[in-house]
């Protein structure tokens, strides 16, 4: 009896959870940040005209990758975050989002290095105040779209262990979110484990 041959369906399923398995396919992050009553391109991209308020935030990620290409240099991942809110407001936020990581840099043999970029959703259980009032927006919505720019940093002698920067962005892309015009940003900083 000849055995049966695979199916492309059960070769790209034993891949995927091969890539999830691998070393370093995994990661929590910790992270906290302060919120900016200002505008992500127009003034966060460019470091001008931060106006910081009275509110932070405090938030446990974990995230899986699911896609590896370039020889390891990049990779696809899905992240879902729980997030407090504390000082001048108090609610809960959910995110799911798809990220895109880069982690080749000519330096890496001297500080590890990786920049991402992620796309999704973000639920907050109360319409955020801040974003009710601020300055920046027209709207506000408990659900809107969420942006994650983030770059990572380890020594190659702590190969589990990263320090985080990463803008945390909320907002209705131009009003595609229930005619939500602006969001938030918070500029935060944390921990890595990868696993």
């Amino acid at each position: 009896m000849t055995p049966s041959r695979p199916t492309r369906h059960a070769v790209l399923a034993s891949a995927l959870l091969a890539s999830c398995a691998a070393p370093g396919g995994r990661a929590i992050t910790a992270y906290t940040g302060r919120y900016l009553d200002s505008g992500l391109v127009d003034e966060i991209l460019v470091l001008q005209d931060w106006r910081a308020r009275d509110a932070y935030l405090g938030a446990l990620a974990y995230a899986e990758r699911f896609h590896v290409f370039a020889d390891g240099a990049g990779q696809w991942e899905w992240e879902a975050q729980a997030v407090q809110h504390f000082g001048d407001q108090t609610h809960q936020e959910l995110n799911a989002l798809v990220a895109l990581r880069w982690k080749r840099f000519p330096w890496n043999d001297r500080l590890r290095t990786s920049a991402a970029i992620g796309e999704g959703f973000s639920f907050a259980t109360e319409v955020p105040p801040l974003e009710i009032q601020s300055q920046e927006n027209q709207n506000a919505s408990d659900l809107l779209n969420y942006l994650l720019l983030e770059l990572t940093f380890g020594l190659p002698s702590a190969p589990h262990w990263d320090f985080v920067a990463r803008i945390h962005h909320r907002s209705g892309i131009f009003g595609l979110f229930d005619d939500v015009d602006g969001g938030s940003n918070v500029l935060a900083l944390g921990l890595k484990y990868t696993f």
